[in-house]
């Protein structure tokens, strides 16, 4: 049984466009709407099952599934360090401050929470 309904890549492939995937991804990540995130990874992951179980995943399939998933994952890691901001983030500073384990630890937890949560 799926949490969500799967994604039709196929449709997706065809009628879909970059500019519109970047404006969903950039607008996830000025709401820090890491949930949707999370959610649209799994769907698109149960739409490639799907086209798996029908031997419709050419190679060009599989890298364009794998770019979509990339491209969340790096969108979930930018909201997640934008949640938990620390001085090292700014290279211009952060010579000045020791390596803050505490802060780096809370962030790496909710990337793994991401993770976890999104997977099929």
């Amino acid at each position: 049984m799926r949490k969500y309904e799967a994604v039709d890549l196929m449709k997706l492939y065809s009628l879909g466009s970059n500019n519109g995937w970047n404006d969903m991804l950039t607008d996830c990540q000025n709401k820090r709407d890491i949930n949707r995130l999370a959610r649209l990874k799994y769907q698109i992951q149960a739409g490639m099952d799907d086209l798996a179980k029908n031997r419709l995943n050419s190679s060009e399939m599989s890298m364009w599934f794998l770019r979509l998933i990339r491209s969340i994952d790096l969108t979930a890691k930018k909201i997640i360090k934008l949640r938990n901001p620390f001085p090292q983030d700014n290279p211009l500073i952060a010579k000045d401050y020791v390596y803050l384990s505490a802060l780096k630890t809370k962030r790496d937890q909710e990337l793994m929470a991401f993770l976890a949560k999104s997977s099929y």
